[in-house]
């Protein structure tokens, strides 16, 4: 599912609007749309980007490291281009 904001002239999309990922951890695959540079940041610590930053139309990996403790975990993952934010 692609969601698709924008804003004036700006357009951002998440091909994803959520991520899932074994205990043993894994990595998923965004594909970011936008005419303009884009951010992505992560209220948790567990989930590594392979860059935080992009321009236009990009991939993006995200990994998940093994979650070694006996309790679920969950994080946002946040997409921004100015004018937009993608929860």
């Amino acid at each position: 599912m692609y969601i698709v904001y924008y804003y004036s002239t700006t357009a951002l999309s998440v091909s994803k609007d959520a991520l899932h990922f074994e205990a043993s951890g894994g990595e998923e695959i965004l594909l970011i749309t936008s005419n303009r540079n884009w951010s992505v940041s992560s209220d948790s610590e567990w989930p590594s980007f392979a860059h935080a930053t992009g321009e236009g139309d990009s991939p993006l990996s995200i990994r998940a490291s093994a979650n070694v403790g006996n309790t679920g975990r969950s994080g946002s993952r946040t997409v921004f281009t100015p004018g937009i934010t993608v929860p």
